[in-house]
């Protein structure tokens, strides 16, 4: 029975070794591999074909950026904190780390900006100067109003 389930148990034993370092530093790295698998996920998205298929992932690859800049980075943000000899610089050196893994995940491709054209707006009544300001004036006075 222990050979049949012996491979569910390698990632917890994993855990458990490394649990007497610095837990910023774990979660950390683990935060840096998963971005680094969202980064080969964008390759592969990009050499794909089909437009379903990238529209798809592309979504996967939102959702996980979202998770990761929600859950991963406040959880990371606590734990900057922790550990044995914790000084000042090393705070503004995890700080630093921190921004630039934020940045990191920004700059994973997600199928969302780029090279998109503006859409451009006409309509039959944008030419008259009165309905122009009319509604200028309607608008401002709903938003301050």
């Amino acid at each position: 029975i222990l050979k049949k389930y012996e491979k569910y148990d390698k990632p917890m034993g994993k855990r458990r070794e490394s649990r007497g370092g610095d837990p910023y530093s774990e979660e950390y790295d683990n935060l840096q591999a998963e971005v680094d698998d969202l980064h080969k996920q964008a390759e592969e998205i990009a050499a794909e074909k089909n437009r379903a298929i990238v529209a798809a992932r592309n979504a996967e690859i939102r959702r996980a950026k979202q998770t990761l800049l929600t859950d991963g980075i406040r959880g990371i943000q606590k734990l900057k904190k922790k550990g044995k000899n914790v000084s000042q610089a090393v705070l503004d050196e995890r700080e630093k780390q921190i921004q630039q893994l934020i940045e990191r995940i920004f700059a994973v491709p997600d199928g969302i900006g780029g090279n998109r054209r503006p859409m451009k707006v006409r309509c039959c009544w944008q030419s008259s100067g009165y309905l122009n300001s009319a509604w200028a004036a309607h608008a401002a006075w709903v938003a301050y109003g």
